[in-house]
């Protein structure tokens, strides 16, 4: 029997669905320790277990609909780390909010436009609600501004990558559809091409033109 833990493992290093979920968390994680000084380090655990065990529910799903829940949520969750991340280190302050734009790269590569909408908004709602539920110091009145324009840009990098994905696709389905009518006209014209039967008895029966044989010159008269 076929080893199914490989295949699975195989399965989800083609289409990606756990990998950009690990990498950007194990990314965010990794930078707290560029500056540890006034950290929460019980948010940092509660991220690290949050990424883990989302992690090995997304890998060990066998059920179809089990997968389509998780792919579904690994990018949002992405935004949940970095709350706890953000928070864990200084609000508004922390540094992470770049990371912020991976996420929404991820989804405009791999989902279609409803998704793009829903990772905006979640986007939005990671930066505005804070400012509402903590505010100062950790996320001053200032931040909106942060808000405002976070918004738009996921929007723009979200649909842009939407509209470049299409694109391609349409371009590849073009393609195809050229190579497979070149691939129909060779079929109908190769019983005419010189060896083949048919060619054969049309050549056969093709008239022949013969020129009449060429009379010597009369001589003038003297």
């Amino acid at each position: 029997m076929p080893n199914t833990a490989g295949l699975r493992r195989q399965r989800l290093s083609i289409d990606g669905t756990v990998w950009p979920f690990v990498a950007t968390c194990l990314l965010a994680l990794a930078s707290t320790l560029l500056r540890t000084a006034g950290t929460d380090w019980d948010l940092v655990l509660v991220a690290a277990a949050v990424t883990a065990l989302l992690a090995a529910a997304a890998a060990g799903a066998d059920r179809l609909r089990a997968r389509s829940l998780a792919v579904l949520a690994l990018p949002f969750a992405v935004d949940g780390v970095i709350a706890l991340l953000r928070q864990s280190q200084g609000g508004s302050t922390s540094g992470y909010a770049p990371l912020a734009i991976l996420p929404v790269i991820w989804v405009g590569l791999t989902r279609g436009p409803r998704s793009v909408a829903a990772m905006t908004a979640c986007t939005m709602l990671m930066f505005a609600v804070p400012i509402v539920v903590v505010g100062d110091p950790f996320y001053p009145e200032t931040s909106w501004r942060g808000v405002v324009l976070w918004t738009i840009v996921a929007a723009a990098v979200g649909f842009g990558a939407r509209r470049v994905v299409s694109e391609l696709r349409r371009l590849a389905a073009l393609q195809q559809e050229r190579y497979r009518s070149r691939g129909r006209h060779v079929w109908t014209t190769q019983p005419l091409t010189s060896g083949h039967p048919t060619a054969d008895r049309l050549s056969r029966a093709r008239p022949r033109h013969h020129q009449p044989p060429s009379t010597p010159p009369r001589s003038c008269p003297r």
